[in-house]
């Protein structure tokens, strides 16, 4: 047998990006609240696998420092996934936020938001890399509210439809 090759560009498939033992569970309020990288990261694996957060709110209790880390899009990277929850930056930001998807489509921290809430939330500072449809905030989305939020990282779109704060909108 031969061993499996991958690319710069999909080694986020090798290792999960976050501690095993993170969890990521809705306290009494059923919210799900982020205070840490791993708990961020977890959030972006358990959309990959298929929960959209559809009708759930997910709060961040402190800023997140994202420094020596690459983020998998929330959503999105052509997996067909979005993010479809309310997202409470509760006014903190994300720091040194890294992703670097040269060849994904829907590439941001949400890579792919639909019919979701994304409010006070900031991005201080970073790097994301995407192809078709790549933003700060969200790389695509569709029928979203996004309040109170900013983006500061720089952005480079391989393809069409990049911007700053969010690269392609519908709805």
């Amino acid at each position: 047998n031969s061993l499996p090759t991958y690319g710069i560009t999909n080694t986020y498939k090798l290792l999960k990006q976050y501690d095993p033992s993170a969890t990521l569970v809705p306290n009494e309020n059923g919210i799900y609240e982020i205070s840490t990288a791993d708990e961020l990261c977890l959030l972006s694996d358990m959309v990959a696998q298929g929960n959209s957060f559809s009708g759930k709110t997910v709060v961040l209790t402190q800023d997140i420092n994202m420094l020596g880390r690459s983020l998998l899009p929330i959503g999105g990277n052509s997996s067909g996934l979005s993010f479809s929850g309310t997202f409470d930056g509760q006014g903190h930001v994300i720091k040194n936020l890294q992703i670097f998807e040269p060849e994904g489509e829907g590439v941001g921290l949400f890579g792919k938001a639909s019919k979701a809430t994304i409010r006070n939330l900031g991005i201080s500072d970073g790097l994301v890399i995407g192809g078709k449809a790549t933003g700060g905030l969200v790389g695509l989305g569709s029928n979203i509210t996004i309040e109170n939020s900013f983006s500061r990282c720089n952005v480079i779109s391989y393809n069409s439809f990049g911007g700053g704060l969010v690269g392609q909108l519908g709805g």
